[in-house]
């Protein structure tokens, strides 16, 4: 169960995504709002997925805000580990945000301080290397409503599942290892 910003509880089981070309697939709430999603690049190296979560009041902005979740995949022949994939995200963008370590979790989670013309963000990434795919889990919000939806993120995260195709099968295992 999760929390939605206000006092009732939903359920995480409301629907299944599934990208079958990188292998994951989680549960999303229905009050949840798909914001974006890129199945495959052109190379098929690459794919991105959005959800807009419930609006929620922040007393700091004074202000409704929907915070947002992000599931990027990856397929490169220079990244083989999840230290190499938060290498190449801080390589990505050095200038606007800064990565910095999660002493609260383990060493492949970051915490996101982002700066977009004048607007100042705060986030969250798990960074997961598994079946050579990569993947950057990432929450971004407000200071004012970081601390409300990080207990959600976190259930989130954990309610992802990783899969992978033996050789010489056509059905899709689960990975065994899970995200911390």
């Amino acid at each position: 169960m999760i929390n939605d910003g206000s006092a009732k509880k939903i359920n995480i089981n409301d629907a299944l995504f599934t990208n079958q070309l990188f292998k994951f697939s989680v549960n999303i709430p229905s009050n949840w709002k798909l914001f974006g999603e890129v199945k495959s690049d052109s190379g098929g190296t690459s794919s991105i997925v959005c959800w807009a979560l419930p609006s929620i009041y922040s007393e700091l902005e004074q202000t409704n805000i929907e915070n947002d979740f992000t599931i990027r995949a990856y397929h490169s022949n220079i990244i083989n580990s999840a230290s190499e994939l938060i290498l190449s995200e801080y390589l990505d963008d050095p200038v606007h945000s800064v990565l910095e370590a999660d002493a609260t979790t383990d060493s492949n989670s970051r915490i996101i301080y982002f700066d977009n013309n004048g607007l100042e963000y705060k986030g969250k990434c798990y960074f997961i290397f598994k079946n050579g795919i990569g993947y950057i889990i990432s929450y971004m919000a407000t200071p004012g409503t970081y601390s409300k939806n990080l207990p959600v993120f976190e259930e989130f995260v954990k309610s992802i599942k990783f899969f992978y195709r033996k050789v010489g099968s056509n059905r899709l295992h689960l990975s065994e290892e899970r995200p911390q």
